[in-house]
C-alpha cells in the first residue's frame, strides 16, 4: 500500500484490464481448421478470404477489411484462432429469424453440391483427383473458362500437396475463387493484358490494364496496391488476385 506498483504489479493490471477474447463456437474452429491447410495455426490472406466466405462473411467491404487490420494484432498479415473469432463475432451477420431457418436454402450448399457433381463428373478415373485436362473441362462446365496456361497456373497454385492434381477440396476452394469474377469484365481485362499468357500480369501488364479500366494510380501506388493482394508474393497477380484488387479498388479500400 505504498502508492505505487512494482513491474510485477503493474503486469498483472495490464492483463486483467485487457479485453476478454470472446468463446470461440465449434462452428468456428472448424472452419478456422478446415482452411489452416498448411496447419500453421494461423490463416493467411487466401485462407482467410475462403473462411469467411464459408461463414457467409462479405469481406469486400471497408469494414471488413478494418476489422481484419484491427484484430491482427501481433500485425504478421494472418490471423490467429483467437484474432479470427474476433472477426468473426465483429462481422458475422445476425441469424435468420427461426421461422426462416426451415424454408431458406443457403446458396453455397447449392454451389458445393454443383461443384462436387463436375468433379465426379470429370474425374473420369475415379482416382479422386483431376489432373490438368480434367481440371479445364470441369472449370468449364461451371462456365469458368481458363487457357492452358491459366489452368496450368490454377493447378499450381491450388495444389496444395504436390500431387500435379487437384482433389475435392482443392478444386472447389479454386472454383469458389473465380465464380466471382470469372463471368465479367474483369477476365476479359486480365486475358486481354496478359500479354505472354502466363494466367499472371506483371507490375507493367498490371499498369496498362487498370490504366485501361479509367483507374489513375502513380506507379508507386500500383506497387503497393499489388502487394496487397499477392498472397503468394510472387510479383505477380493471377486472375483471383487481380479481381480483388478491382474490388477492393472499387470499394474504396484502395487509394485510386
Amino acid at each position: 500500500r505504498n502508492g505505487t506498483l512494482s513491474l510485477a504489479e503493474f503486469a498483472k493490471v495490464c492483463e486483467q484490464l485487457k479485453p476478454k477474447s470472446p468463446p470461440i463456437d465449434e462452428a468456428t474452429k472448424k472452419v478456422f481448421d478446415r482452411y489452416d491447410f498448411d496447419r500453421s495455426g494461423q490463416l493467411s490472406k487466401l485462407e482467410l478470404r475462403s473462411a469467411l466466405r464459408e461463414l457467409r462473411i462479405d469481406v469486400s467491404t471497408p469494414e471488413a477489411a478494418n476489422a481484419i487490420a484491427k484484430y491482427d494484432a501481433d500485425r504478421n498479415g494472418s490471423l490467429s484462432l483467437d484474432e479470427f473469432a474476433q472477426v468473426c463475432a465483429k462481422l458475422q451477420p445476425p441469424p435468420p429469424k427461426p421461422r426462416e431457418v426451415a424454408t431458406v436454402r443457403n446458396p453455397d450448399a447449392d454451389i458445393k453440391d454443383r461443384q462436387e457433381s463436375v468433379f465426379r463428373k470429370y474425374d473420369r478415373n475415379r482416382d479422386g483427383s483431376l489432373d490438368k485436362r480434367e481440371l479445364r473441362s470441369a472449370l468449364a462446365e461451371l462456365n469458368l473458362d481458363l487457357s492452358g496456361d491459366e489452368a496450368a497456373a490454377a493447378l499450381r497454385r491450388f495444389d496444395a500437396n504436390g500431387s500435379q492434381s487437384l482433389d475435392m477440396q482443392e478444386f472447389s476452394r479454386l472454383a469458389s475463387m473465380l465464380a466471382p469474377v470469372a463471368s465479367d469484365a474483369v477476365t476479359k481485362v486480365f486475358k486481354r493484358f496478359d500479354t505472354n499468357g502466363t494466367g499472371a500480369l506483371d507490375r507493367q501488364e498490371l499498369e496498362a490494364a487498370l490504366k485501361h479500366m479509367g483507374v489513375q494510380m502513380s506507379s508507386k501506388e500500383v506497387g503497393a496496391a499489388m502487394r496487397s493482394v499477392d498472397s503468394d508474393s510472387n510479383g505477380r497477380l493471377d486472375l483471383p488476385e487481380f479481381a480483388r484488387l478491382c474490388k477492393n479498388i472499387e470499394s474504396g479500400s484502395v487509394r485510386r
